[in-house]
């Protein structure tokens, strides 16, 4: 007998991000090819994303186990889309920035 995960759906994801985003669970490491994040952006934009950014990519659950989605927001001028590895742990979620996308 095999188990499959519940899938989880985009408002509870939602509700995962922004509280993880209040409690300070989010962790963006340096971007893999060492170059920068931010040329245009900053963390606050970054922050105000997923705090306020619409889910633009349905959750799924990639290779190592770990949920996936992307937000977007406009603001300033542009757009912002940040997406994201969602981690659960003992009693909290945390977020990892896989990428950070702006579009003017």
């Amino acid at each position: 007998m095999s188990i499959h995960p519940f899938p989880l759906t985009s408002e509870h994801a939602l509700t995962i991000v922004r509280q993880a985003v209040e409690c300070g669970n989010v962790l963006m490491p340096d971007p893999p090819n060492g170059g920068e994040w931010y040329r245009v952006l900053t963390r606050r934009q970054v922050d105000l994303c997923l705090k306020e950014g619409d889910l633009v990519e349905e959750p799924r659950v990639d290779e190592h186990g770990h949920i996936r989605c992307a937000l977007e927001r406009f603001g300033a001028g542009l757009v912002v889309r940040v997406r994201v590895a969602l981690m659960k742990h003992e009693d909290s979620w945390s977020i990892v920035v896989i990428e950070v996308e702006n579009r003017l």
